[in-house]
């Protein structure tokens, strides 16, 4: 395979990769298309100039120039607030950058609650979504990552360009929960309901038919279908043009990709791999790390996941847990994510104190990856 140099691929924080190329299609255009030229001065440049020619975007001569990103090795190294190159590479990085990625992607390009669905932008022309479809594609291919809170409806069209999935049960997951609220009782018993609340629910997702129990199911649906099929079509050809032939899944195989990636504390648990003959101190401590990931909530167990794994779902099948001498003053968990490794000190008296230390970690969201 070819591979990209690493300093090809920059991504730093969201706070300073916005500084530096404001507009998010920039920023994803990494994958459109690459291109490399020389300097044309021997002055500094800056950061967005030095992205702007590694990754230039340009209109697609053809769609097998902009396949070529599909086949190569991408060495990804992010640029760190202080403008410096962070020393970490490999696996675990890349898996953390598509992490990163997907997460902006739902806040910035997708409607929906639980289960999400891209919304239709002005300022992202066809090359653009494109770019983001080959992303999926490679996340997949090269880290089995995939973006699980896709509405399963929506990601069935763009592959079997049919839909298999039960829509009113992906709709209630793309609703609010007020609005679920109101939609469950109405099906359950259609005489309990306010009338006005449900009216206004259904007339926010443009319901033009006068309603009753009778047709109130059919009516969920035909909404369903618009909003997670319909409106996102044009996104949905586009991604279609690009991972229809690439992406070799069956809907149940589907299904159960994306099952298999979404992280539950059982799942997680089942991860951890200990040394065989651990000290009593150490197999109390191994006792905490498991009890501490079975207290976590959905959000905090996908951050653990991302510090230990880079990934915020699951896509290895084991993490291994060592022991160090620490002191009071200087132990913390330590993750290697390209291996798969945490470290947690020996020296925890008692489990408050680790949970403190271990969700300090976890909400400071400054992890520097500094293994080569």
């Amino acid at each position: 395979m070819q591979c990209i140099d690493s300093d090809v691929i920059g991504l730093m924080d969201d706070a300073t990769l916005q500084k530096y190329i404001p507009s998010y299609g920039d920023r994803i255009a990494i994958f459109n298309h690459c291109r490399s030229k020389k300097p044309t001065s021997k002055r500094k440049k800056g950061l967005y100039e030095r992205l702007r020619e590694k990754m230039t975007l340009r209109p697609e001569s053809s769609q097998g120039n902009a396949l070529e990103i599909l086949n190569k090795s991408l060495n990804v190294r992010r640029i760190l607030p202080d403008n410096k190159e962070e020393a970490g590479s490999g696996s675990g990085v890349l898996r953390d950058v598509l992490s990163c990625f997907w997460q902006e992607f739902y806040e910035r390009c997708t409607l929906g609650t639980t289960v999400k669905v891209p919304f239709i932008r002005h300022d992202f022309p066809a090359e653009t979504w494109k770019a983001i479809g080959r992303i999926l594609l490679k996340g997949y291919q090269d880290c089995e990552y995939f973006p699980n809170k896709l509405a399963l409806p929506f990601l069935e069209q763009v592959l079997f360009d049919n839909v298999y999935s039960d829509l009113k049960a992906y709709f209630m997951q793309f609703v609010s929960s007020q609005e679920r609220e109101v939609l469950m009782q109405a099906l359950t018993d259609f005489t309990a309901v306010d009338t006005d609340d449900l009216l206004e629910v259904l007339d926010s997702y443009g319901c033009r038919r006068k309603v009753s129990a009778e047709n109130l199911p059919k009516i969920i649906e035909e909404i369903a279908h618009k909003e997670m099929v319909q409106k996102p079509m044009f996104v949905i050809d586009c991604w279609r043009e690009i991972n229809h032939q690439h992406l070799n899944l069956s809907p149940e195989a589907l299904t159960k990709l994306l099952s298999d990636l979404q992280p539950t504390t059982k799942k997680v648990c089942k991860l951890l791999k200990f040394d065989v003959d651990l000290t009593t101190n150490q197999k109390e401590e191994a006792n905490y790390l498991n009890r501490f990931i079975r207290e976590l909530d959905e959000s905090k167990l996908q951050k653990f996941l991302r510090f230990c794994t880079g990934s915020d779902l699951i896509v290895t099948d084991s993490i291994y847990v060592g022991f160090e001498k620490m002191t009071e003053f200087t132990r913390r968990p330590i993750a290697h994510t390209c291996g798969n490794i945490l470290h947690i000190a020996d020296s925890y008296e008692n489990f408050p104190d680790f949970r403190s230390e271990f969700n300090a970690v976890l909400e400071s969201n400054v992890w520097v990856m500094d293994i080569v």
